[in-house]
C-alpha cells in the first residue's frame, strides 16, 4: 500500500533546499502548495530526474547532494506502484498538506464534514498531520468541531494526542466540546495529559492548554483566571476574547473596579473632575471611564441634521485621558517656541460682510483680543496633530486627537439630551452667538468660564470647534462601534476632517452634542481649535 504523504518535516527540508538552490518554493511551512510544486518540478527537470507530482525520498536525497555540490544520485528504477484508490478531492488535498488544493475544493463546493472510507473528516486529517494552516479554512467552510471517528476520537482529541499545541488552541478557541469521550473512554484532556503531563509543559503551556488540562472551556478558564488575578489586564484579556460572552457584562464591571483600585494605588483617583498635568506646561487632563453610549441624534431631536444618523451603540472598552479644556493660546505658544513650526500668515475671518482667508491674521492675531487663557484659534488639523506629537515626545505619553466617537462620548458624559445640561441652551452656559454670555458672538471666552460636565470637561459646547481624528463621512452607515477613529473606509473623505462642538460665532443649534462639521485639513479659521487625548497609562 502507499506509504502516505511525506511528513511536514520532509516538506520543510525540501522547501529550504529548493530555496537554497534558487528555485523560490515559498516559505518553509511544510505545506505542499503550487509554488513548492512548481519549484520541485523545475529541480527535477534540471537534475535530469523523472518528473513527479509528490516529494519522494529519492528526490530529497538528490536535493541534498546538489546543495552539497555533488551530482544527484541515480536511483535504480522501481516497479510502478499500483494506482491509488480513488479519494475525494477534499481529503486528498488535506492529507497532502495542499493549501491551494484545499481552497479549490472548498470553492468547488466540497462538504467539509464528509467522511472518508475510514470515517474520518478532513478536519481530523488536518489535526492528525499537524497542518495548522489548514484548520482555519476548514472551520470557515463549516467543519464540525465535534464529529467523532468510529473510535470516538474528535479532531481535538487527535491534536492533543499528537501534541499539536497550535491546533489545540484553534479548536479550543472555536469552542470544541472537551467533554466528549474518545478511544477507550478517554477525553481530549486525558490525551493532553498523556503528552504534556498534568501540569503542562512550562513554556508551551498556553491558556487553551491550561483550560483543557483543567477540564474547562477556554471562556470559563479565562474568566476564572481573571477572577483569580482580579487585575484590569486579566479582565481586559477576557473581554477582548469574548466581547459578547456569557459573563462579559460581569467582566466589564469587574474590570472597571480593578482599574479604580489600580488608580488609587498609583496615587490617581478615578473620579470625573480630578485633574493632573504630565508636565508643567502640559494641558490639564482627566481620566474618563470606559462605557457605552448611543451616538447620533434621534429623528425627533430639534435642530437635527441628516448626517447625525443612523444612531448606533458605541462601546469604549478602556478608560482614556482627555483634556479638561481645549488647548489654550499659552500652551500652544510653548509648542511654537520649542518647534519653530511655521503657522503661515493668514486665517479665515469674518470681516465686513464675508468670510475670507486674510493675510496678517493668525493664532497670535485673530482679529479680537485674547489672553493666554483663551483657546488657541487659527489652527488647522495638521497643526493640531503636530502639537499632539510634540506633547508625546515631551512626556513619553501617547498624545493624540480624540476620535469623533470619543468626542461625543465625553461631551455627553452619560446624557442623551441636546446639551450635557439638558435640551434647552439656557443662558450663560456656553459661548455662542445667542447663548446669553458676555462674549456672545464677539470673541472667544477664557477656557473654564462655564461649568463642567459629569466627566469634568469644560467648553464641549461652544467657544471653538474642535478638530478630531476622523475623516468625513456623510452619515454613520458602517461607522465603527468600538470608539476608534473612522478613517478612509466606506467612502470617507480624508482630505476633510471632522470638527465638533460649535463655536463662539455659531448659533445654539450647532452646539448640540450630536452636531457635526467638517473642513479641509489645511484650513485655519478663527473658529477652529482642538482638544487632546491620550492613552490611559497611570
Amino acid at each position: 500500500p502507499p506509504a502516505g504523504p511525506p511528513p511536514p518535516r520532509a516538506i520543510r527540508e525540501a522547501q529550504a533546499l529548493l530555496a537554497e538552490l534558487g528555485y523560490e518554493p515559498g516559505p518553509a511551512d511544510g505545506l505542499w502548495g503550487r509554488r513548492t510544486g512548481a519549484a520541485y518540478a523545475a529541480f527535477l527537470r534540471d537534475a535530469g530526474l523523472p518528473a513527479a507530482d509528490a516529494l519522494t525520498p529519492e528526490a530529497l536525497r538528490a536535493m541534498r547532494a546538489v546543495a552539497a555540490g555533488e551530482p544527484p544520485p541515480r536511483e535504480p528504477a522501481l516497479p510502478a506502484a499500483p494506482p491509488p484508490m480513488a479519494r475525494d478531492a477534499l481529503h486528498e488535498t488535506v492529507q497532502a498538506g495542499d493549501i491551494d488544493g484545499l481552497a479549490e475544493a472548498i470553492a468547488a463546493g466540497a462538504d467539509a464534514n464528509a467522511r472518508d472510507g475510514n470515517g474520518w473528516t478532513a478536519l481530523m486529517h488536518a489535526a492528525n498531520e499537524g497542518y495548522t494552516l489548514l484548520v482555519p479554512p476548514l472551520l470557515e467552510a463549516g467543519a464540525d468541531l465535534d464529529l467523532r471517528a468510529a473510535d470516538g476520537a474528535t479532531a481535538l482529541f487527535i491534536a492533543a494526542a499528537h501534541g499539536y499545541l497550535e491546533i489545540v488552541e484553534l479548536l479550543m478557541t472555536a469552542g470544541a466540546d472537551i467533554s466528549l469521550g474518545g478511544p477507550r473512554g478517554r477525553t481530549a484532556a486525558d490525551a493532553a495529559r498523556a503528552h504534556w503531563g498534568d501540569a503542562g509543559d512550562g513554556a508551551a503551556r498556553s491558556p487553551a492548554l491550561r483550560a483543557l488540562l483543567d477540564g474547562k472551556t477556554l471562556e470559563e478558564s479565562l474568566f476564572d483566571e481573571a477572577r483569580s488575578l482580579d487585575t484590569a489586564e486579566a479582565w481586559t484579556r477576557y473581554i477582548a476574547s469574548y466581547p459578547e460572552g456569557r459573563r462579559t457584562a460581569e467582566a466589564l464591571r469587574s474590570r472597571d473596579a480593578a482599574v479604580r483600585r489600580e488608580l488609587v494605588r498609583a496615587g490617581w483617583y478615578f473620579v470625573a473632575g480630578e485633574i493632573f498635568r504630565d508636565c508643567p506646561h502640559c494641558p490639564e487632563m482627566v481620566v474618563v471611564p470606559a462605557g457605552s453610549f448611543t451616538m447620533g441624534s434621534p429623528s425627533s431631536e430639534k435642530g437635527r441634521f441628516d448626517d447625525e444618523g443612523p444612531q448606533h451603540r458605541v462601546t469604549i472598552s478602556n478608560p482614556f485621558v482627555v483634556g479638561v479644556h481645549v488647548v489654550t493660546r499659552g500652551e500652544f505658544s510653548r509648542f511654537i517656541a520649542s518647534t519653530g513650526r511655521n503657522m503661515g500668515n493668514s486665517c479665515y475671518t469674518w470681516e465686513g460682510s464675508e468670510w475670507k482667508d486674510r493675510s496678517g491674521r493668525g493664532w497670535r492675531s485673530p482679529g479680537f483680543s485674547q489672553m493666554d487663557s483663551h483657546p488657541v484659534v487659527c489652527v488647522n488639523w495638521t497643526d493640531a496633530r503636530a502639537y499632539a506629537g510634540w506633547l508625546s515626545r515631551e512626556t513619553g505619553k501617547s498624545y493624540r486627537l480624540l476620535s469623533e466617537a470619543e468626542w461625543e462620548y465625553v461631551a455627553r458624559a452619560g446624557t442623551t439630551t441636546r446639551y450635557h445640561w439638558g435640551d434647552d441652551v439656557g443662558r450663560n452656559r456656553a459661548n455662542c452667538s445667542d447663548c446669553g454670555s458676555s462674549w456672545d458672538g464677539g470673541m472667544t471666552a477664557p477656557v473654564g468660564s462655564f461649568g463642567e460636565n459629569a466627566f469634568g470637561l469644560h467648553d464641549v459646547h461652544g467657544n471653538v470647534w474642535e478638530w478630531v481624528e476622523d475623516c468625513w463621512h456623510d452619515n454613520y452607515s458602517g461607522a465603527p462601534t468600538d470608539g476608534r477613529a473612522w478613517l478612509g473606509d466606506n467612502g470617507g473623505n480624508c482630505s476633510r476632517r471632522v470638527l465638533r462642538g460649535g463655536s463662539w460665532y455659531y448659533n445654539p443649534r450647532s452646539l448640540r452634542s450630536a452636531n457635526r462639521n467638517r473642513n479641509d485639513t489645511g484650513i485655519r479659521s478663527i473658529n477652529f481649535g482642538f482638544r487632546v487625548a491620550r492613552t490611559f497609562a497611570p
